[in-house]
């Protein structure tokens, strides 16, 4: 797995992530969608990752974006079967110092 900004897309070589024009957001209303996409997250392994961390003031931010391949057919939404081949699932993650680093706590 490599940390490579904007080349995790295996559908489009070139893909920036910028240009793309296939990604969409899973909203809790698409229950099944979303369940068959944590179910693909769960049973593979990613195939690349990018973590960004930035330093402000008392914060520290770690952005993270993980993609996973589509190979088994995780996605049986019919609405949606056949035509998703790669989920990228993004964290976030903040953590803010009050009193120092030993009194670092998670937002």
């Amino acid at each position: 797995m490599e940390n490579r900004p904007g080349k995790l897309c295996r559908d489009h070589p070139d893909c920036d992530l910028e240009q793309c024009t296939s990604l969409s957001v899973i909203e809790d209303n698409q229950k099944e969608l979303l369940q068959n996409c944590e179910d693909l997250i769960w049973f593979t392994q990613p195939t690349g990752q990018y973590i960004e961390e930035t330093l402000e003031h008392v914060r520290i931010e770690q952005r993270k974006l993980t993609a996973y391949q589509n190979k088994e057919d995780f996605i049986v939404d019919g609405r949606w079967h056949g035509l998703i081949k790669t989920i990228y699932q993004v964290e976030r993650e903040v953590l803010v110092a009050t009193d120092g680093p030993e009194k670092a706590g998670r937002v």
